[in-house]
């Protein structure tokens, strides 16, 4: 892609354009040094708290099927360790973490010489490729590796088809694998508490330009108190806003999922599978698939030792 000098964009301005909202039809405020996610095409709830935007504002420059064809393949670039090229892509790259030590399963690794190889095993004939834990052969913190085994392409097909057939029965994705729990506060009852709390940092602000000046440091230490409260029930607020969210619709999974989905090139299957699980991924146990959680910023529960 050039510019209109005819020069070719370098990797950093390509990927500046691409996930700007205005090229998608969006207008933004404090946009700048902010993080890009799936918020930049929809509403979604990877959009930063201090970030404002209003959709739909101007005409994108890319519309209708290729422009969400587009969207697929910048959503499956989201986040992604190591190449990003589509003849590198694996169909389960990226949608998987280990249920052990909480690092990402991997499909390729390295070996001495510099090549690229993937664990895999033949199955009626065919090749299966495998995801293994990127710490499987690290040590981590404890002075041991990760014990987790691999979780290999036909599990992990089968796993997903029930994944499928429960998103199509008109289910959220969050609650797949999971108990529920009657007990957990909804969108309302959070907001309300949010709510509460900035009235009680307002008076208390009041209150302190009234007190003395032997006063001031007990005010402070309690405002400070109630906003760490309060940052923690906005992260509340946050996960549960992403339970209810949906990154695709029942529609859209209807077109995607043709009758020969598992033939289709591993590209086209990783954008799908990513658009499906957004900021969730499988959880992953001894080719097992033992539950789905939301991604952290860092996967990573045990640092490498020096």
């Amino acid at each position: 892609m050039c510019n209109g000098n005819n020069n070719r964009y370098n990797r950093s301005a390509l990927r500046y354009m691409m996930y700007n909202p205005l090229l998608w039809g969006n207008i933004t405020l404090r946009r700048t040094g902010k993080s890009v996610g799936q918020w930049v095409f929809f509403e979604h709830p990877s959009k930063p708290s201090d970030v404002e935007i209003q959709y739909g504002v101007v005409e994108p420059m890319y519309g209708d099927d290729y422009g969400r064809q587009i969207q697929y393949e910048l959503i499956r670039r989201l986040d992604i360790q190591g190449s990003t090229r589509p003849q590198d892509t694996y169909r389960f790259s990226n949608t998987c973490v280990c249920g052990i030590c909480g690092n990402p399963m991997c499909v390729a690794s390295t070996n001495t010489k510099g090549r690229r190889k993937r664990k895999s095993r033949y199955i009626d004939g065919k090749i299966q490729y495998g995801l293994y834990c990127s710490h499987r052969y690290r040590i981590i913190e404890r002075g041991e590796r990760c014990a987790n085994t691999l979780a290999y392409q036909d599990t992990l097909e089968m796993e997903w088809d029930k994944i499928f057939a429960y998103l199509l029965s008109g289910k959220q994705l969050s609650s797949y694998l999971q108990e529920p729990n009657t007990d957990e506060p909804n969108v309302n009852t959070i907001e309300r508490e949010i709510q509460k709390i900035n009235q009680q940092i307002q008076t208390l602000i009041y209150e302190q330009s009234l007190a003395s000046e032997s006063a001031q440091p007990i005010y402070r230490h309690q405002i400070m108190k109630l906003s760490e409260r309060l940052s923690i029930i906005e992260d509340a607020l946050r996960m549960e806003s992403y339970k209810q969210s949906q990154s695709i619709s029942l529609q859209e999974l209807e077109v995607l999922l043709v009758d020969s989905f598992w033939d289709l090139p591993d590209v086209k299957i990783n954008q799908t599978l990513k658009s499906i699980l957004g900021d969730y991924r499988l959880v992953v146990v001894h080719d097992k698939v033992v539950g789905i959680k939301l991604r952290t910023r860092s996967y990573k529960m045990y640092r490498k030792t020096p």
